[in-house]
């Protein structure tokens, strides 16, 4: 049985810290940055409205995947928290709306 411990440190948003961070990645068994910041970002309500280039200047680019296809931009932020196994991947996903601004942002599973 593999059992996951990750360190939960929740942190407020840095644009420059999320950019500098490349998905997925951690330290040790720390969670990775974009992890710990991802809470932050959406109770913020920061995204809500913004323009793809708006998102790419706060976020970066977005990953390239073949997950969550309905979705216009999708960002890796490491392996589930909520879970004993190392089984699952949290995501950021964003969806614009038909006026080009963000619609939809939250977290999911693949």
């Amino acid at each position: 049985m593999l059992l996951v411990v990750l360190n939960f440190l929740p942190v407020r948003f840095d644009s420059a810290r999320w950019k500098a961070s490349p998905s997925g990645t951690a330290r040790g068994n720390e969670q990775p940055p974009r992890q710990q910041m991802v809470d932050d970002l959406l109770k913020s309500g920061v995204l809500s409205g913004k323009t793809r280039p708006e998102v790419d200047l706060l976020l970066g680019l977005a990953d390239t995947t073949e997950y969550f296809r309905k979705y216009d931009m999708v960002y890796v932020l490491g392996m589930e928290r909520n879970s004993y196994f190392g089984i699952d991947s949290e995501w950021l996903v964003i969806k614009f709306d038909d006026a080009g601004r963000v619609a939809v942002a939250k977290l999911v599973t693949d």
